[in-house]
C-alpha cells in the first residue's frame, strides 16, 4: 500500500472520529436542553429537542421515552403511541423504562383499543410484580379487569339516551367544562377569554357573559360552581398558579355578590386541595360534597361531604369510604336529590378508559357499590362533571371525546355535552334483589344497626351472646351524654357546638333511626312469610379497627347473634317456628374491619377519635344486606 493511500485513510478515520464526537456532543446538548424544558413543564418547547436528538441517533432510549412523554402531555396521542412502542422495542424487559407500557396502555384505552391495551397492562403488571402493594401493580390489575368489562360492554348502547354537543357559543377551541343550570340560567366554566385562567360564565337566551369580577378575579382559576337552593349563596373552586385549590363562597347582597371568602378549615385544609363543590342532602340534612386530597384519605383525590349547619357553617369532613373512594382519583361529585344518587367520576372501578361517570345510591345509611353509567354517557375518553335535572330527563357532562372542539390537536380539550333521556338515567342496568325487596316492602337495604365500642360481651372470644339487639340499643342510647362530652371536650366555642350537633345527629339519625327501621322490617317480614314459602336474610357485621382481625371477626359474630336472638324471641317467638322449619333462613357474614369503610382512628390512646367520633361509631354496625323470597 502506498504511503499516500495510508495517509488518506488515516485522515478519513480521524475526520470520522471528530465527526462522531461532534454528533455525540450535539445530541447531548439537545437531550440536556429538552430535559430542562420538560422539567420546567414546557412540554411543547421540549419536543423539538428530543425529536432532533433521536433523528441523529435512533437508539437513544431515554430521548425516545422523553419525547413520548412530552407528546402525551400535550395530548398528541397519535405520535405518542408510536414513540412508546419504540421505547418498548428498545427496552423489551422494561428494566430501564418500566412506565412506558403503563402510559401506552392508558392511551390505547383512550383510543378504545382494549385488546391491545390489555397486552401492555399485563406487561406493566409483570414489570411491577415484585411490588404487589404498589399503586402501579394494583392499577394494572384493576385495568385488566376494566378492559374485560369494556370489551363486553363496548357495543352496548342505551337507546333511551341521546348525546349532543353544545354549540360553538359555549364550546370553543380551549377547555369548556362544568355545565349546570340554576334558576333557569345555564352556568359553565371556560378558558375562552383567557387561556391562562378559567372563568365562570352565565348564559341566558343565547347571551353569554362572565360572572362579575368579584368572583372572576384576574389572578386565579375560578370554576365549577354550585348554588344553594334559594340562589343566594354561591360556592365555587379557586386555584392559584401553584395548583393550590380552595372552595370559596359568595353571598348575593341585593343584586351584587360579596367578595368571595374561603369556607372553614373543616373543608379547606392547609397544604391540601379541596375542589368541585356540590350541595346535596342526606336523610333530610344539607351537606356539601367535594373532592380533596387529604393525607388521611384512600388515595389521591377522594370524595367527601361536610354537614351544613347553615349556609356557611360546616361540620367536619366525612370520607365517603372505600366502596367509592379508591387509591386513584374520584372527582366532580353531584348529588341528585330526587333519586338519592351520587354521581361522580373515577379512574378506578370498571371503566371504558380515562375518567368514567358512576352512580352510587344513598340507601339511608350508606352509599352502595358504584355503577358505571355506560354508553353513551361514558366514552373511552375523560367523562366528568355530570349534572342532571330534577326530572332526570336531561343534563350535562364534560368530555374530550370524539367531536370535541380543538385548535390543532384532537382530544386536547374538553367540551360540554347535553344528554336527553326518554327514560330516567338508572343506577342499575338490571333489577337486583335490593330493588325487588324495596318494591315489595318499601324498605331500602341495607338496614344498619349500631353498637357501642366492643359491645356486646367486651373482651370476649365468644361468637354468640344471649342478648337481643334492642337490649344493646337501650344500653347504647344511655351513653349519648358521654359521647357528647368526650367528643367535644377539646373543642371550644362554635366548634364545641358543632361537635355536639354531630353526636346528636348520629344518635337520632343512625342509632334510633336504625331501630325504627328494624321494627318496620319486622312487620314486612311477617307479610313475606305469609305470602312466600322461603325467605332468606343475609346479615353482615363490621367493626372499627381497634383490635386484631380475628378478634373483630368474633365481635362481628356476637353482634349478628343479637339480631338473630331478636328474631327468635320477639313477638312471642313468632319467627322461631319459621326458622326451625327452614322457611326463614338467616345467613351471617362477619367481616370484622376487613371490609369496613373505615376512616376511624386505631389509636387506643385517642379515645375521642377511636371510640367517640361519629366516624368510628359508624363502623360498629351490622347490616341486613339482602332479603330473597321465593
Amino acid at each position: 500500500m502506498s504511503r499516500l493511500l495510508i495517509n488518506k485513510t488515516f485522515i478519513i478515520v480521524i475526520l470520522l472520529l471528530f465527526s462522531n464526537l461532534s454528533f455525540g456532543q450535539h445530541t447531548n446538548l439537545l437531550k440536556e436542553k429538552g430535559i430542562e424544558k420538560m422539567n420546567a413543564g414546557n412540554y411543547i418547547d421540549a419536543i423539538p429537542y428530543f425529536k432532533e436528538a433521536i433523528s441523529i441517533d435512533t437508539l437513544l432510549l431515554e430521548s425516545h421515552y422523553n419525547y413520548a412523554f412530552c407528546l402525551m402531555k400535550v395530548h398528541d396521542y397519535e405520535r405518542c403511541v408510536d414513540e412508546y412502542k419504540k421505547v418498548i422495542q428498545l427496552d423489551p424487559s422494561g428494566l430501564k423504562q418500566p412506565m412506558a407500557s403503563f402510559y401506552l396502555a392508558e392511551i390505547l384505552d383512550f383510543k378504545g383499543n382494549y385488546k391491545e391495551a390489555m397486552i401492555y397492562w399485563k406487561k406493566t403488571k409483570a414489570n411491577y410484580s415484585k411490588k404487589p402493594e404498589s399503586y402501579l401493580y394494583k392499577k394494572s390489575v384493576r385495568e385488566i379487569n376494566s378492559n374485560i368489562f369494556a370489551i363486553r360492554h363496548k357495543n352496548i348502547l342505551d337507546k333511551n339516551t341521546k348525546i349532543s354537543h353544545l354549540n360553538d357559543l359555549v364550546n370553543g377551541a380551549n377547555a369548556d367544562f362544568a355545565g349546570f343550570e340554576s334558576k333557569n340560567n345555564f352556568y359553565y366554566s371556560s378558558f375562552k377569554n383567557d387561556v391562562n385562567h378559567s372563568v365562570i360564565f352565565k348564559s341566558k337566551n343565547s347571551n353569554i357573559i362572565p360572572l362579575d369580577t368579584t368572583i372572576n378575579d384576574s389572578i386565579h382559576h375560578n370554576a365549577n360552581g354550585t348554588f344553594t337552593e334559594d340562589g343566594k349563596h354561591f360556592f365555587f373552586s379557586r386555584c392559584d398558579n401553584y395548583n393550590q385549590c380552595f372552595i370559596m363562597y359568595s353571598k348575593l347582597n341585593g343584586k351584587t355578590w360579596t367578595s368571595p371568602v374561603k369556607i372553614g378549615r373543616e373543608v379547606n385544609k392547609t397544604n391540601f386541595n379541596a375542589t368541585h363543590p356540590s350541595i346535596g342532602e342526606l336523610n333530610g340534612k344539607k351537606v356539601l360534597f367535594f373532592s380533596a386530597n387529604y393525607s388521611y384519605g384512600n388515595g389521591k383525590m377522594d370524595l367527601w361531604y361536610a354537614p351544613m349547619y347553615d349556609d356557611i357553617t360546616f361540620g367536619n369532613a366525612v370520607n365517603l369510604g372505600k366502596k367509592i373512594n379508591s387509591i386513584d382519583d374520584e372527582i366532580t361529585p353531584f348529588f341528585h336529590k330526587g333519586s338519592q344518587n351520587l354521581y361522580f367520576s373515577s379512574k378506578w372501578h370498571n371503566n371504558f378508559g380515562g375518567y368514567d361517570i358512576f352512580s352510587s345510591h344513598w340507601n339511608g345509611s350508606n352509599f352502595e357499590k358504584p355503577v358505571n353509567l355506560e354508553k353513551p354517557i361514558n366514552s373511552s375518553w375523560n367523562d366528568i362533571y355530570f349534572w342532571m335535572s330534577k326530572e332526570a330527563d336531561y343534563g350535562y357532562l364534560t368530555s374530550n371525546r370524539d367531536g370535541a372542539n380543538f385548535d390543532s390537536i384532537p382530544h386536547c380539550c374538553s367540551d360540554i355535552w347535553k344528554f336527553k333521556s326518554t327514560k330516567p338515567i338508572a343506577t342499575e342496568k338490571e333489577i337486583n334483589t335490593k330493588e325487588v325487596f324495596k318494591k315489595k316492602t318499601g324498605i331500602t337495604l341495607p338496614l344498619a344497626l349500631y353498637f357501642h365500642n366492643d359491645r356486646p360481651s367486651p373482651k370476649s372470644l365468644d361468637t354468640v351472646v344471649s342478648k337481643t339487639y334492642p337490649q344493646t340499643y337501650y344500653h347504647y342510647v344511655k351513653l349519648k351524654k358521654t359521647y357528647i362530652q368526650e367528643y367535644s371536650k377539646t373543642a371550644k366555642n362554635n366548634e364545641k357546638k358543632l361537635a355536639e350537633n354531630e353526636i346528636n345527629n348520629f344518635f337520632d339519625t343512625y342509632v334510633t333511626g336504625g331501630l325504627d327501621r328494624l321494627n318496620l322490617f319486622k312487620k314486612q317480614l311477617k307479610s313475606l312469610l305469609r305470602e312466600y314459602e322461603t325467605v332468606e336474610i343475609t346479615i353482615k357485621g363490621f367493626a372499627s379497627p381497634l383490635a386484631k382481625s380475628d378478634y373483630n371477626t368474633n365481635l362481628s359474630k356476637r353482634r349478628i347473634s343479637t339480631l338473630i336472638n331478636y328474631f327468635q324471641k320477639t313477638d312471642n317467638q313468632y319467627f322461631k317456628e319459621f326458622i326451625k322449619k327452614g322457611n326463614l333462613i338467616i345467613n351471617s357474614a362477619p367481616f370484622g374491619e376487613l371490609k369496613a369503610d373505615s376512616d376511624a382512628s386505631d389509636d387506643l390512646q385517642n379515645t375521642r377519635k377511636s371510640i367517640y367520633s361519629p366516624q368510628a361509631a359508624l363502623e360498629r354496625r351490622i347490616e341486613i344486606q339482602e332479603v330473597i323470597f321465593k
